[in-house]
């Protein structure tokens, strides 16, 4: 379980760096709890709609970034609320990364 939660945080870490995060930062990431066995098998059954040759996960990326589904992830893990609070605080304070990137 562990392993495969290192698996699908890992490419979160990567988007951190600040030439490719407009969103993330490593206090956003650490706050956000590891995934229970509900949100795991939420995620895997969301990969399992990917096609083969989609690297990128489009399929996995637009179910769990729907209104519906995001919202259960909320729900079972407050921890993703918290990071996108802090998100909002970093935003208002001029702190976000895209901000310091002089991007947004």
């Amino acid at each position: 379980m562990a392993a495969a939660i290192i698996d699908l945080i890992s490419p979160l870490v990567g988007m951190s760096t600040p030439t490719s995060s407009f969103f993330l930062s490593p206090e956003m990431l650490a706050i956000i709890e590891p995934a229970g066995d509900t949100e795991m098998e939420m995620m895997n059954e969301a990969r399992s709609l990917d096609r083969e040759d989609d690297r990128l996960g489009q399929a996995t990326f637009d179910v769990l970034t729907s209104w519906r589904v995001f919202g259960h992830f909320r729900r079972l893990n407050p921890s993703f609320l918290a990071a996108i609070k802090l998100r909002q605080q970093m935003t208002a304070t001029g702190t976000a990364p895209a901000q310091l990137l002089g991007l947004r």
